[in-house]
């Protein structure tokens, strides 16, 4: 949600000071957002009721190179210094600092991290229950 605000948010005016950008992406809870991508991605095989080994040997590292939350955060920073400008940062900024946006972060930061295993693969056989279904020849793990 806080990327894709950032995004709506970015027109191309004059570029905002890294500095104020990464102090916004510290307000919002842009850390933990990055962080949940890469653990959702990591989990992948557990939410469809695998193991990590199944989608073959090299899962871990894959995502660990992919989902690189260091690269995508400079990836992040890049876009919006071209992008933002210092009145809309400034802005954004505010509201995210204020009482009800720090709530609102403090909730969203919660719920990318929440564990709920149960409600995961519960989803993952759902999505495997469908493919069977349909006869996707692709859906078997690596190896089987």
């Amino acid at each position: 949600m806080a990327l894709m605000l950032l995004v709506a948010l970015a027109l191309p005016l004059r570029a905002a000071d890294r500095g104020a950008l990464e102090r916004f992406l510290e307000v919002t809870g842009f850390d933990v957002a990055l962080e949940s991508i890469r653990l959702s991605a990591d989990s992948a095989p557990e939410m469809l009721g695998l193991q990590s080994e199944d989608f073959g040997s090299e899962w871990s590292r894959l995502v660990r190179d992919v989902f690189d939350t260091e690269l995508m955060h400079d990836m992040a920073m890049d876009i919006l210094a071209e992008t933002l400008s210092d009145d809309l940062l400034d802005h954004a900024a505010g509201f995210y600092a204020s009482d009800l946006g720090q709530r609102l972060v403090a909730v969203e930061n919660k719920a990318h991290m929440a564990e709920d295993d149960g409600l995961k693969a519960e989803s993952g056989a759902a999505i495997i229950a469908g493919l069977e279904r349909i006869g996707s020849p692709g859906w078997r793990p690596c190896g089987a």
